[in-house]
């Protein structure tokens, strides 16, 4: 599997670096051949670890299952 690192982030970019790493997930799903929508949703939202999903992809599995392994679990107060 090739690293690729994400954008550099400078002081003061915080907001243009946050759309930066968004968008270079996007791609990275996208170019591993995550579906678009599904790609998008994993982009919404970052409890999602990239690398492990794109492992779990160089081992074979589908785009759509290794989401459902790696889905960030809800939170405490959300399952109250």
């Amino acid at each position: 599997m090739m690293v690729h690192l994400p954008p550099q982030t400078t002081a003061g970019s915080d907001r243009a670096s946050a759309a930066e790493v968004r968008a270079w997930r996007r791609r990275r799903l996208l170019d591993s051949g995550f579906p678009t929508d599904v790609a998008d949703a994993v982009v919404a939202d970052p409890g999602f670890d990239l690398h492990a999903l794109l492992q779990l992809l160089d081992r074979g599995c589908p785009p759509e299952l290794a989401v459902r392994i790696l889905a960030p679990m809800p939170s405490r107060e959300a399952l109250l």
